[in-house]
């Protein structure tokens, strides 16, 4: 499988945290936003699921995979409240 391969979602940490500031950002915060654990775990199912092995079986994931997988969760919804 890709985890005896190598792959690791540590990798792309940068990659997601500037991913969800910048959606916060759209959302007018000023200094990084908590993410509340539930939408996290979402994230990250949602990610693995659509573009990982069962998925579309992808080996790198974009900026823009990444976006779509927040914006799927409804984490967005939080940052109006």
């Amino acid at each position: 499988g890709q985890f005896e391969n190598g792959f690791r979602l540590a990798k792309y940490t940068k990659m997601i945290f500037s991913v969800f500031w910048e959606i916060q950002q759209a959302h007018d915060a000023t200094t990084f936003q908590q993410i509340p654990m539930q939408y996290f775990t979402l994230f990250v199912e949602y990610l693995l699921r659509e573009y990982g092995v069962e998925g579309l079986n992808r080996h790198e994931f974009s900026s823009d995979d990444i976006r779509t997988a927040i914006v799927m969760t409804g984490y967005e919804s939080t940052l109006s409240e």
